[in-house]
């Protein structure tokens, strides 16, 4: 028994709190009951399971075992608990989509089976009492069972699932499972006490299935509507459910009930079998609560896979009459390519965290977990410290993490790839899921594992708390059969990948086809907006507000670079000492590719620290940042400054917030120079004059902002609204503080410069429209893609000349591809992603732009900042970034290493 102290608390609801409040900040405006589900999921889960087990199992740890951490350790603690109540949540979320879904399947069985035999042999029955009692017999007017199937129909589909959901709820549903619950604790709660955790986990799964997979079954009928002329079939199967299924299980809780308490008085252990069912009933009712929660909500789509099912299975004529063979062959070859990718992604997610944690702890290659599973396990059961369950937690933690995320993207590429042609999302989940798991049993035997947990205590300053590390539970080769790691991976963990991707296709299908309510949208960029008339409701934009044909471009822009960069050195070496190409390649690769300013400083000392993880993140971030922003707060400000219409307030705090940059800035340079003088600066490789000036800098417009915000709010307190032209302060610092922090020449060239050339280019050759243009429109549409542009073309241009002087010197360009690859096939997507964000900005400007509506520009940019779809989109481009900072930093040297390349230490 744990004391359960302050500090455990904290630690165990830190990461619902932080879920919480990132979607406060991300879904300030559209509320959405899908993650509010997995939200109080967390919450539930972390009473339900986290403290409840820290409390009542005591700590698990050797007599050794030194519980004090630093502030260092408790990061890592806290991180790891994050991961692990997330990813356990999201397993649990996933795995009840699977139960609603699979519930379908249960559906068309019973359903056959009720219109084929139920019916007419209670037909039949009442006929022959009939005849007995001299009545004349009857007929439901149907002919058979094809009949029959014909002319069910559907009453309760939604056009679109997604629509009113905040007002709609199906009807009984909370009463319903609640009965099938609770009618159903007793026969499993013997799956909770199976001291094999493997087999505990699989019978668990499967014990779910039994709950609420058949009962289930019959409430989504109901709640489709099913209806046969007049009768009510949804419903008479519902009934059957309370009626007949509930009697059957109340008599097997009987029968268990008292087949233990005889075996046990019997033995003695009367008391013993009150203790277990005590853990039991704890763990089998929490089911009962996610039931209620989650399956309620999946049925607004789990009834439209019941129809959809229901055409193929019965009225496959029909449906074939539909569908074209060229379709379908178009959807199974794109359902295969998508389930290779994620095979890859999958299977590279875990060799990688593998082979890293291998090299770190053992300081040897191996990129298989089978191979050091046990050696993991072993390290988790003699723990000397907090300190030292990191490592093996994490990875474990992976292994779980890695499958949950390849089930997510299948389902956001099955949404993406079926947007070009409209193909059944059913049979793309089908066929990709099938693949994915299948070559994962093959490629990675032996991953069919589940996790267990161990208590561990720890203190800080003296403050005790307690927490759970995760530890691999692996299926026993020598007692646990076969058939339940079959029944594992494919009757759990192949339904779950395709009913998850399935569950995310239909809802982003959905998602697309919601009309945004004509109150809640803003006019469009050059709508025109009439006193009185409402605007024109819209269909709302994908939820990643990218279209294929400009990622295309992007793709195709980056390929040519690479290609012209490759040519570009192979004619210069005809002419040119190659000794001096090189030179020439690697002084612009760095120019183009290393961090200065204020970041140059970061990178040293994360260099030093050996967390170089963090200057890659933070270099790809801060670029992905400025390319989407800084054309538009760089023209707003400027055409607003040079040519908008402005009130004398207006042209008053524009014209001072300019004045007092410039002076900040001399400021800052006098301010250097002094420090220098005076040996307050002292410069050296790390701490240059550029990361001095901008630290310098940094501090000066960080001082001015928070007076001027603080100002301008005591103005809105006193006054009731804001300074004039407020923004133009803010902007204008931002532009400021990011050359100067950055020592930033790259942006100034991309912004102005190098859109010159673009717009000169497209003046002569373009399109009619384009050449009719004015320069300065053409000028400044294509500043707003420069950045992007020149990031592509240059990031083109390093991997470019990088593999082709590498192949001229060593022959061989198979190490630095290898160093290259494992990372760069993650970071390049998504920066080209980020990059056909920009396409999409340009055009939410243009209206404005060839208008001369100079004015208007301040408003995109601000409307711009606060888009809540635009931040969706960059939170994902972070976590792919983050992603390929870990994979760069931890894993690509060693597979170079493995390669030929150099020592990775």
């Amino acid at each position: 028994m744990v004391e359960l102290t302050f500090l455990t608390i904290i630690i165990e609801f830190f990461p619902p709190l932080v879920v919480t409040l990132t979607y406060l900040l991300l879904f300030q405006k559209n509320r959405n009951k899908y993650i509010e589900a997995f939200i109080m999921l967390m919450y539930i889960k972390t009473v339900s399971f986290f403290l409840y087990y820290i409390v009542t199992k005591g700590p698990y740890v050797p007599e050794t075992f030194d519980s004090a951490v630093n502030g260092n350790v408790l990061f890592w603690i806290m991180l790891s608990d994050f991961i692990f109540q997330f990813s356990t949540t999201l397993q649990e979320y996933l795995t009840w989509i699977m139960i609603s879904f699979i519930a379908v399947l249960f559906g068309m069985l019973v359903l056959g089976l009720k219109l084929a035999l139920q019916d007419p042999l209670k037909m039949k029955f009442s006929n022959l009492i009939r005849k007995i009692t001299g009545k004349e017999p009857v007929s439901d007017g149907y002919s058979g069972l094809h009949d029959r199937l014909n002319n069910i129909v559907f009453e309760g589909i939604d056009p679109n699932p997604l629509d009113n959901i905040e007002v709609r709820t199906r009807t009984g549903a909370t009463h319903d499972y609640l009965i099938i619950g609770l009618v159903t604790i007793i026969p499993s709660i013997s799956a909770y006490l199976i001291t094999d955790a493997y087999l505990s986990g699989v019978f668990i799964f499967l014990t779910w299935i039994y709950r609420f997979g058949y009962p289930a079954s019959n409430r989504i009928a109901k709640g489709a509507g099913l209806k046969l002329g007049d009768r009510d079939i949804g419903s008479e199967m519902m009934r059957g459910v309370l009626g007949w299924f509930f009697r059957l299980n109340l008599l097997v809780s009987l029968g268990v009930i008292g087949y233990d308490a005889f075996i046990n008085f019997a033995n003695g252990t009367i008391d013993t079998m009150i203790a277990n069912y005590e853990v039991g009933l704890w763990y089998a009712i929490w089911p009962i609560v996610f039931a209620i929660l989650l399956l309620p909500l999946f049925e607004d789509f789990t009834v439209v896979f019941y129809k959809r099912t229901f055409e193929f299975v019965y009225r496959i004529k029909r449906a074939r009459q539909k569908t074209s063979i060229k379709a379908l062959i178009k959807n199974a070859i794109a359902a295969a390519i998508t389930g290779l990718l994620v095979t890859g992604a999958y299977v590279g997610g875990i060799l990688g965290t593998t082979l890293s944690f291998s090299w770190k702890v053992y300081t040897r290659i191996n990129p298989f977990p089978h191979a050091i599973q046990y050696i993991v396990i072993n390290m988790m059961y003699a723990l000397p410290n907090n300190q030292a369950s990191i490592a093996p937690g994490l990875w474990s933690l992976f292994l779980l993490l890695i499958p949950l995320g390849s089930m997510l993207l299948l389902g956001v590429l099955g949404h993406l790839i079926r947007n070009q042609y409209k193909g059944s999302p059913e049979m793309f989940a089908a066929i990709s899921g099938l693949i994915i798991v299948a070559l994962v049993w093959i490629l990675l035997p032996g991953l069919d594992y589940v996790l267990t947990v161990l208590p561990t205590p720890g203190t800080i300053d003296g403050i005790p708390f307690a927490r759970l590390r995760p530890v691999l539970a692996p299926p026993n080769p020598d007692s646990t059969p076969y058939i339940y790691r079959l029944a594992y991976q494919f009757a759990v963990n192949l339904p779950i990948f395709i009913f998850s991707a399935l569950f995310i296709m239909y809802y982003l299908d959905y998602r697309r086809k919601l009309s945004v309510p004509v109150e809640e949208r803003m006019p469009l960029p050059g709508e025109e907006v009439i006193e009185g008339v409402p605007p024109i409701p819209i269909e709302a934009p994908s939820i990643l507000n990218i279209s294929a044909h400009d990622y295309l471009k992007s793709v195709l822009l980056f390929c040519f670079g690479i290609v012209a960069s490759i040519l570009f050195v192979a004619v210069l070496t005809q002419f040119i000492d190659p000794l001096l190409v090189d030179s020439l390649a690697k002084t612009l690769n760095y120019e183009i590719g290393s961090p200065n300013g204020l970041e140059h400083v970061l990178e040293q000392y994360a260099d030093a620290s050996g967390s170089i993880f963090l200057i890659i993140a933070e270099h790809n971030i801060a670029r992905t940042f400025v390319m989407i922003f800084m054309p538009a707060i760089f023209w707003s400000a400027t055409l607003w400054f040079l040519a908008g219409k402005k009130t004398d307030d207006e042209k008053a705090l524009a014209g001072g917030a300019l004045l007092l940059a410039i002076v900040l800035v001399i400021m800052g340079i006098f301010w250097t120079i002094l420090d220098i003088q005076r040996h307050h600066l002292y410069l050296s490789y790390i701490w240059t004059p550029a990361a001095g000036l901008g630290l310098r800098i940094a501090t000066l417009f960080g001082v001015f902002l928070g007076a001027y915000l603080l100002i301008n709010l005591l103005h809105r307190l006193v006054r009731g609204r804001f300074l004039p032209s407020w923004w133009f302060a803010v902007l204008l610092s931002l532009i400021v503080v990011e050359y100067f922090v950055y020592d930033d020449q790259f942006t100034i060239i991309a912004l102005i410069a190098f859109p010159f050339l673009l717009a000169l280019f497209r003046s002569f050759f373009g399109d009619e429209e384009t050449r009719s243009e004015d320069f300065l429109i053409t000028y400044i549409r294509y500043s707003f893609v420069g950045i992007a542009v020149a990031e592509i073309l240059s990031t083109a241009f390093v991997l470019g000349t990088s593999i082709s002087i590498a192949y001229l010197f060593t022959g061989n360009v198979v190490p630095y591809l290898a160093g290259l690859l494992p990372h760069a096939v993650v970071e390049i997507p998504t920066f080209l992603f980020a990059a056909t964000l920009t396409l999409r900005i340009l055009r939410d400007f243009t209206p404005d732009i060839r208008a001369g509506n100079w004015n208007e520009l301040p408003k995109r940019t601000l409307e711009l900042i606060k888009d809540e779809r635009t931040w969706r989109v960059i939170f994902l481009i972070i976590f792919f970034f983050v992603i390929s900072g870990l994979i760069e930093a931890y894993i690509s040297r060693i597979v170079s290493y493995m390669f030929g390349g150099n020592y990775p230490g």
